[in-house]
C-alpha cells in the first residue's frame, strides 16, 4: 500500500491508568487532521462516503480498510470480528431513541427522567458517533454458543462469556490498527456506560469529534420528531456534549487535550 501522510501529534506527559477496558498504552498517535465534513454529515442527516461488505459493516473507506486488516489478523487466532452495527443515520438513531423514550414514558417516568435513563447507553439523535462512519459495535461470530438475545451486553464480554476472548484480543491488538474502545471501564470517566463492544478509528474520529464540538447542532437535534426534544435547551446540550461527548477514552479526545497514545500497526498504511 502507498504511504499516506499523517500529522503526528505527541502531547507532553505520560498516560495514567484508564481502567481495565482501555485498549493499548504506547507513545504517539497519528490522526487525519485535514478531514473536514459538513454539519449535516456530522449529525447523520447526510451520509458520508461508505465502504463495507455487509449490511452491518458500513464505514468510511479508511476505517473499513483498517477494520479488514484487523479482522484478518484476528482470524489467525480463531476470532471472527463481526460488526452488528456501524454507520447509523439520523433516522436510525431516532428510531432507537423514540422506542426507548416511549417505553420509559409508559413506565410512568417524566420526560426528563426518560431522557436521563436513555442516555446511559444511547445518544440523542444527531449526536451519535455512529453518524460519522468511524465506529463499529463488534462481536465474535466464531464464538460458541452465540447469545440468543441482544449480544451487546457486558456479561458476554466478561470472564466466562462467549466474547471474553474477543475482548482480550481487542485489548492486546486493536490499537495497532488504530482502533480504540470508546467507552472504557474507567471509574473516573463521565458519560455513557461501559461498552466493551464499541470501537472507533481514532485517526478519523478525533478530527470529527473536534468539528462536532465546535458545530452548531441545536437546529438538528431539537427536532419535533425526536421524542422529548422540547427538553433539549441550549444549556442542556452544552452540558450533554461536555459530559457525554468528552466522557470517552482519552486517546479519542482531540490531541491538544490528551496525552500520547498508540501508533497503528506498521502494516496499516492505508492507500492514498
Amino acid at each position: 500500500m502507498e504511504r499516506r501522510d499523517f500529522i503526528k501529534i505527541i502531547a507532553a506527559g505520560s498516560l495514567t491508568l484508564l481502567g481495565k477496558g482501555f485498549i493499548g498504552v504506547r507513545s504517539g498517535f497519528p490522526y487525519q487532521a485535514a478531514l473536514s465534513v459538513s454539519t449535516e454529515e456530522l449529525v447523520g442527516k447526510e451520509p458520508p462516503p461508505l465502504s463495507g461488505d455487509s449490511a452491518h459493516l458500513k464505514l468510511r473507506k479508511l476505517a473499513f480498510e483498517a477494520f479488514s486488516e484487523m479482522r484478518k489478523e484476528a482470524r489467525r487466532d480463531q476470532i471472527e470480528i463481526d460488526a452488528v452495527s456501524s454507520y447509523r443515520d439520523f433516522a436510525h438513531q431516532r428510531r432507537i431513541w423514540n422506542r426507548k423514550f416511549e417505553a420509559h414514558i409508559a413506565e410512568g417516568l417524566s420526560s426528563e427522567e426518560a431522557i436521563a435513563r436513555i442516555v446511559k447507553y444511547s445518544a440523542i439523535p444527531g449526536t451519535s458517533r455512529h453518524h460519522w462512519g468511524t465506529e463499529a459495535d463488534v462481536i465474535d461470530a466464531a464464538a460458541r454458543p452465540q447469545p440468543k438475545d441482544d449480544p451487546l451486553q457486558r456479561k458476554y464480554y466478561e470472564k466466562g462469556g462467549p466474547f471474553e476472548g474477543l475482548a482480550r484480543w481487542l485489548r492486546e491488538n486493536a490499537s495497532r490498527y488504530g482502533f480504540f474502545q470508546v467507552y472504557t471501564d474507567d471509574p473516573a470517566r463521565n458519560g455513557f456506560a461501559y461498552e466493551p463492544w464499541h470501537i472507533s478509528l481514532a485517526e478519523l474520529s478525533i478530527p470529527l469529534l473536534k468539528q462536532f464540538l465546535e458545530a452548531s447542532i441545536e437546529r438538528y437535534v431539537v427536532d419535533k420528531t425526536v421524542k422529548g426534544s422540547r427538553s433539549f435547551s441550549r444549556e442542556f446540550l452544552l452540558r450533554y456534549n461536555k459530559h457525554y461527548g468528552l466522557g470517552i477514552n482519552r486517546c479519542l479526545i482531540p490531541p491538544e487535550a490528551r496525552p500520547s497514545c498508540p501508533k497503528p500497526h506498521p502494516d496499516h498504511e492505508p492507500s492514498g
